[in-house]
């Protein structure tokens, strides 16, 4: 799983399949569940292109490359928490947090969001359900804050703020 390499055929390809132009159909039904690290990266691995190619900046200088065994080692650890959306079965969107102790608040348990994704034809309905879900497995876990965070140019917000988050904190970022 060391660097993956997808051809650019194979990207639009994926891409293609998952653009989400169309709505996700009424009369399916979402299901949110927690998983296993070893459940889900199978099926994550059909979204990394697409969502790297959506939320991330600069790809020709930061490339993505997931360190896995950093990973494996959190989920042995118990320290993530994966949450997936499935439609009869199908990964339809994802989040995970890493769990654990702030290195500024060592006795309080913390939630901070890796990475989120739905599939553009399920944002709509499903992404306050995926959060909710996350918040009380969290919570459930002892978590006691739980941070989000949100893309300037795929802003999330106004979710987080229905759902009674504040913001405390902004980021600059500058590639050197």
């Amino acid at each position: 799983m060391n660097g993956i390499r997808v051809s650019d055929e194979t990207v639009a390809f994926i891409a293609s399949r998952m653009q989400g132009d169309q709505p996700a159909p009424i009369i399916s039904e979402v299901v949110f569940q927690e998983e296993t690290y070893q459940q889900f990266v199978p099926d994550l691995l059909k979204f990394l292109v697409p969502h790297w190619r959506e939320a991330g900046k600069d790809h020709d200088r930061v490339p993505m490359s997931p360190d896995w065994p950093l990973y494996e080692r959190m989920a042995a650890q118990g320290q993530l928490l994966i949450i997936a959306a499935r439609d009869s079965g199908r990964l339809v969107g994802y989040a995970i947090w890493f769990i654990k102790n702030h290195h500024n608040y060592k006795d309080t348990l913390f939630a901070i969001a890796n990475i989120y994704y739905l599939l553009p034809g399920y944002r709509t309905r499903c992404k306050r359900d995926l959060f909710q879900k996350g918040e009380d497995l969290a919570r459930e876990r002892g978590v006691r804050r739980i941070v989000n965070r949100s893309k300037t140019f795929n802003h999330a917000g106004d979710l987080f703020k229905e759902m009674g988050y504040e913001m405390v904190e902004i980021s600059w970022e500058k590639l050197l």
